[in-house]
């Protein structure tokens, strides 16, 4: 058991650093390129995700870049609630969506097993250190880790997050 934990911990490992590196490097392109001129843009993340998205936006504040990102969306997130800060969110123009789950048994059950001292904001809501930081518990809506796909329409409606393109998706 102790060569399984280990293995899985490696692999957890080198996947977390690659979600890093991902999240820096898109910090670079977006704050390096003219993609979309005068418009800010809305990123998500679901469960790893999370890592790229927290980590461009970091990126993004150390690089005094508070013109880029508009909104974030982190559903099912592996991110220490204790890593969010109020500098984090000068970054974003409007707010950080945080959609977590009680009964997200994958990251209740599982994560611990290769990270055992994260409170992972999948589970937890992100200590309210702003206005701009909402919390959105679905806990009797979704339940766990792996139904977050097939509901995503149903959090987005419920967070209003870029309603345009809401209307888009349900048409």
């Amino acid at each position: 058991i102790k060569a399984y934990k280990d293995i899985k911990k490696d692999m957890w490992g080198k996947t977390y650093q690659e979600a890093i590196t991902t999240g820096i490097y898109l910090a670079h392109i977006l704050a390096g390129t003219d993609l979309f001129k005068d418009h800010c843009v809305s990123l998500v993340g679901f469960s790893l995700g999370t890592i790229v998205v927290m980590h461009c936006v970091w990126e993004l504040q150390r690089m005094n870049r508070s013109d880029i990102i508009y909104d974030c969306l982190l559903m099912g997130g592996v991110l220490n609630v204790q890593d969010f800060n109020k500098e984090t969110l000068d970054v974003l123009t409007n707010r950080l969506i945080n959609v977590h789950s009680r009964d997200d048994f994958i990251l209740k059950f599982l994560l611990p097993v290769v990270d055992w001292d994260t409170e992972p904001n999948g589970i937890f809501p992100i200590p309210s250190l702003d206005h701009k930081v909402q919390n959105l518990d679905v806990t009797n809506e979704i339940g766990g880790h792996l139904k977050y796909k097939e509901n995503v329409n149903k959090i987005l409606s419920r967070t209003d997050f870029n309603e345009d393109i809401l209307d888009k998706v349900n048409d």
